[in-house]
């Protein structure tokens, strides 16, 4: 099957590409976060959030409809002019349904967001309609097998424009750097993507539009169970920065934006293993893989968040060198937030690795009714949790919801596989132990040694209790490898397990 020979240079291209967005990152960050300050900084957090407002009610619903049904009409049709042209249809019909109480409240919406700009309401319908085709850009090349290029697009192609519109005024001593600056460049960057994307996608593929009124039913139905789920998903992202704004200030928003911004990039990277893991899954499905999903689930998933702990443990350790790195003393307040946050990323490892039998079995029912409930229990989370802890308050709240939702997730999925094998939670539990130990007011150098102990017992639970094994190498048989890096795995193997 080709999405699992392809998975593995699919993998690397996501890897690689993260690599270099980072730098690009932090580089980025520095910059807005210098020259804007706190207050600022958090202005451009909210007004942000405005055009994910609209965004969510248009669009983000249907996003996964385009891997769904495009990759099950690229299989079996040669093309995606059916699921494209309900996808659009959909969209600006419900974005036209969803400009209109927009536009009756615009002025109570843009004045709780510190929106000022006489222009706002055209800016987040222009950036809408962008993130419209972007999003069906990004989707349809993750359907038609070019992932490697819309992981280069999505991860690095926007970070590359922004890093270069940052820096471009900072070289040349233009005094560019402001709030509408920074939004005129993040809708560039989007719009760019669009651009290059769509000169990939070949024309056969989208043209003659055919309009299937029976296609158009069977999206709308696989999706409006996502709207609610889409909704929860915008509250859990935006509820914290809006309570830190109405409890506290503006000052507050832009410190707890710093440690946001920073994990929602890296939980961006470690989610991005559904670019991969969706397609494979629905492929799997598909053609009947019984046998290989189960295996998947048994092996991979546990295997998947052993490594993302370790990547976790890294991060906790080295976050305070790098806040103090790239934001300097007046983000320090930043640092424990981020801590808080990032011990749940080997939980989103989980959640990665497994969603993709969600979308397809068409359980999206499912996802939709826990998104909903985390929604809810984040909004009464915060409202408690920030009058007592200020801005660490919502960082709990969101660590209850990225941590707790992919272990109802896994539990369901493997009871629907009859599979008793729940070690990636003791991986989670392990990451928990070292946010907790890095929470200490103790010496530095006394936390790191700690972590490592923890990472130490890890390695030797792991091998006692065959998290990996040699004949774990099977499961690569049909995947496009190096003979080098396959002589590494083997090697791993060897000396990861025990049998």
């Amino acid at each position: 099957m080709r999405e699992i020979k392809k998975s593995f240079w699919d993998f690397v291209v996501l890897s690689g590409s993260t690599v270099l967005v980072i730098p690009l990152m932090l580089v980025s960050e520095v910059i807005q976060a210098r020259y804007l300050g706190v207050t600022n900084y958090g202005k451009v957090t909210l007004f942000y959030s405005a055009i994910s407002l609209l965004f969510l009610v248009s669009i983000s619903w249907l996003r996964m409809s385009l891997v769904r049904f495009g990759k099950e009409e690229m299989i079996s049709e040669g093309h995606l002019r059916k699921s494209t042209s309900s996808y659009f249809i959909l969209a600006f019909f419900s974005m036209a349904i969803g400009l209109v109480p927009f536009y009756l409240f615009r002025e109570w919406i843009l004045n709780f967001l510190e929106v000022k700009h006489p222009n706002a309401l055209l800016i987040i319908v222009v950036g809408v309609c962008i993130q419209i085709l972007k999003t069906y850009v990004l989707e349809t090349l993750k359907a038609i097998r070019l992932i490697k290029l819309q992981t280069l697009l999505e991860r690095l192609g926007i970070k590359l424009v922004i890093a270069f519109a940052v820096l471009f005024p900072v070289v040349f001593a233009f005094d560019w750097i402001s709030v509408e600056y920074l939004i005129g460049v993040f809708l560039i960057a989007d719009l760019s993507i669009v651009l290059v994307g769509l000169f990939f996608v070949k024309r056969k593929y989208i043209v003659p539009i055919q309009i299937n009124w029976q296609q158009l039913r069977l999206i709308l139905l696989f999706s409006i169970p996502l709207f609610f789920g889409a909704w929860s998903s915008y509250v859990v992202s935006y509820i914290d920065t809006y309570t830190i704004n109405y409890y506290l200030t503006m000052e507050d928003v832009g410190i707890y934006s710093a440690a946001y911004k920073i994990f929602l990039t890296l939980k961006n990277f470690v989610g991005g293993i559904t670019a991969i893991s969706i397609p494979l899954i629905i492929a799997l499905k598909t053609e009947g893989k019984q046998e290989i999903m189960s295996k998947y689930i048994k092996r991979i998933v546990p295997q998947g968040t052993f490594f993302a702990f370790l990547l976790v443990t890294i991060i906790i350790v080295g976050a305070d060198a790098i806040f103090a790195l790239v934001y300097g003393n007046e983000f320090a307040p930043s640092v424990v937030p981020f801590k808080i946050l990032s011990s749940t990323l080997t939980f989103t490892m989980l959640s990665s690795l497994i969603t993709g039998f969600f979308f397809a079995f068409d359980m999206t029912k499912t996802i939709s009714i826990l998104g909903v409930f985390w929604g809810v229990f984040n909004v009464v989370a915060d409202l408690i949790l920030v009058r007592y802890f200020n801005i660490i308050g919502p960082a709990i709240a969101s660590f209850f919801i990225f941590s707790l939702g992919p272990v109802v997730l896994l539990i369901i999925i493997s009871r629907k596989f009859e599979i008793k094998r729940y070690l990636s939670l003791f991986y989670g539990g392990l990451t928990v132990f070292v946010l907790v130990v890095n929470l200490l007011p103790i010496d530095y150098w006394m936390r790191m040694v700690l972590s490592i102990a923890i990472v130490v017992f890890a390695v030797l639970f792991s091998r006692q209790f065959n998290l990996f094994r040699k004949d774990d190498i099977e499961m690569f048989n049909n995947v496009s490898l190096p003979n080098a890096v396959r002589r590494i795995l083997v090697k791993i193997l060897s000396i990861m397990s025990i049998r």
